[in-house]
């Protein structure tokens, strides 16, 4: 189980350091939790951050929150996380990634968006 678990760590780590120098998002991050048949992974990414990796304005600034933000570009938001997190096991075959949680918050008043991967 330990080998299996440090490939997974591995793989977790060379798909976000590709992901990481294709976009300008360095205050972004990852945590990992495994669990007893997989694991989950959480991303957080500063909105002005994804802003500039997507080219697009996504918060309307004059007083839009951050959740009202995701509930508006919930399609646009999970196609772009989907799209961008391909994990695969020791033999290169895909293992199969669902975007299950987003949502969007404030911390240290600097919008945020999570995705939450299974």
């Amino acid at each position: 189980m330990s080998r299996c678990t440090a490939l997974l760590v591995f793989l977790l780590v060379a798909c976000f350091s590709s992901v990481a120098r294709a976009h300008p998002t360095p205050s972004s991050y990852a945590r990992v939790d495994f669990t007893a048949d997989g694991a989950r992974i959480t991303q957080d990414v500063p909105v002005e951050e994804l802003e500039r990796a997507v080219h697009r304005t996504l918060y309307d600034r004059s007083g839009d929150s951050a959740q009202a933000m995701v509930a508006r570009e919930e399609v646009f938001l999970r196609d772009y996380a989907e799209a961008h997190l391909r994990l695969f096991g020791p033999d290169d075959r895909p293992w199969s990634v669902t975007l299950a949680e987003l949502s969007g918050f404030t911390a240290d008043e600097v919008p945020q968006i999570r995705f939450v991967f299974t």
